[in-house]
């Protein structure tokens, strides 16, 4: 492109915007100025127009009523005396110059346009995803072919899929006899379902599907084997959960729930068949102290097994109605899943209580337009001059 091309192409944008530009709501950083570069022209204007004037009246000065041609004696031919054309083209030239000389003074002000703009973003939610894996884990789901624990898995797959654009910061912790920290909070919602998908289903020793009495319950064939494994400490579970929270978690989310103690950006999905060998309130206790909020999902109440198992006073049979009540009692709360139909509601709920915080920030920036008064100040300087040279060069006048 060459120089000429650039020079046409920006001009015309320059005076496009000029006539798309709302003037209304225009603003002026040096009006001041330009005002009194204004009142400084107009004085000059005037003291040309009544030179004559102040010269007969200050200095005592005659200026001639006729000028030397006309006392020449010479007369001038009908060609060369102004025609109406000529008026008109002197009148253009006299409006072009006002017209450029006040875009000019437009341009010495500076003009701008003050652009709102928003600024969205999803604040960033941690949640602990905490999924039972012990041995009452591989029973088979009520009404169902597959095992408890497949069905978790599932339920927290679908879960974390659904919440994709949500921003969250997310891990997941497995327990049993002891818990696995699968993966580290994170953000990419692809590598956590990854590693979802890939970790250990049951926890169980190696010996628990020969067990007399876990025959016909016992249903999952792949699960990892621990000598002696597979028992269910949602205490333990807990408190990994919480290590992690505070090692891990995201410093300015710990501050601002320091600074305001309502704010829920932090809770933990506890995925169980309620079976547990130790009381977990004391990790409760603390979830509350971190504002971290307990969601627990009652995989299968259905607790004939652990009562053939355990026998009916055993703390696994026991602990399902406390641990109900005590995530209520740290400012929490649980879903019971009885069937297929339920998770898939409780998953929505789930999701509209972590619904995405959005946070706008309104902030204004100054698009500067002088450039567009400027170009048709030197556009309607050029005509005028143009003209000036036209009626120069095709009617000279004696």
């Amino acid at each position: 492109m060459n120089i000429l091309e650039e020079l046409r192409e920006l001009t015309l944008n320059n005076l496009t915007d000029l006539f798309n530009t709302d003037w209304s709501a225009v603003q002026y950083k040096r009006a001041s100025f330009a005002s009194w570069a204004a009142i400084a022209l107009f004085a000059a204007l005037l003291l040309k127009l009544s030179w004559p004037f102040l010269n007969r009246v200050l200095f005592q000065r005659t200026v001639p009523v006729k000028s030397a041609f006309e006392h020449s004696g010479y007369s001038f031919g009908k060609q060369h005396k102004k025609t109406f054309w000529h008026k008109v083209c002197i009148l253009l030239i006299v409006v072009f110059l006002v017209l450029g000389l006040g875009t000019f003074l437009v341009t010495t002000a500076d003009p701008y346009l003050l652009q709102h703009h928003q600024k969205h973003s999803i604040k960033s939610r941690e949640i602990s995803y905490l999924e039972d894996c012990s041995v009452s884990s591989g029973f088979r789901f009520a009404g169902q072919r597959k095992s408890r624990a497949e069905i978790m898995r599932e339920f927290i797959l679908q879960l974390i899929a659904d919440r994709r654009e949500q921003n969250d910061r997310a891990a997941f912790i497995i327990y049993a006899t002891y818990p696995y920290r699968i993966t580290d909070f994170t953000t990419d919602s692809k590598s956590l379902m990854f590693s979802v998908y890939n970790a250990p289903l049951v926890i169980a020793d190696p010996m628990t599907p020969k067990i007399e009495i876990y025959k016909g319950l016992f249903v999952v064939k792949d699960f990892m084997k621990v000598d002696f494994g597979g028992e269910s400490d949602l205490f333990l579970g807990l408190k990994a959960m919480i290590e992690l929270f505070d090692e891990r978690g995201d410093p300015k989310i710990t501050e601002e729930i320091k600074q305001n103690p309502t704010i829920k950006r932090r809770s933990v999905v506890i995925a169980t068949d309620g079976a547990s060998s130790r009381d977990p309130e004391p990790m409760f206790k603390e979830l509350a102290k971190r504002g971290i909020v307990p969601y627990l999902i009652y995989i299968d109440p259905d607790k004939a097994a652990e009562r053939k198992i355990n026998g009916d006073d055993s703390p696994e049979v026991k602990l399902p109605s406390q641990l109900l009540r005590q995530v209520k009692r740290y400012g929490g709360d649980y879903f019971i899943a009885s069937n297929r139909s339920s998770l898939n509601e409780i998953r929505k709920k789930l999701d509209l209580i972590h619904a995405a915080t959005i946070d706008v920030k309104v902030y204004s920036t100054e698009q500067h337009i002088y450039r567009q008064p400027l170009v048709a100040s030197l556009v309607l300087f050029g005509l005028a001059l143009l003209l000036r040279l036209a009626l120069w060069r095709f009617h000279k006048i004696v």
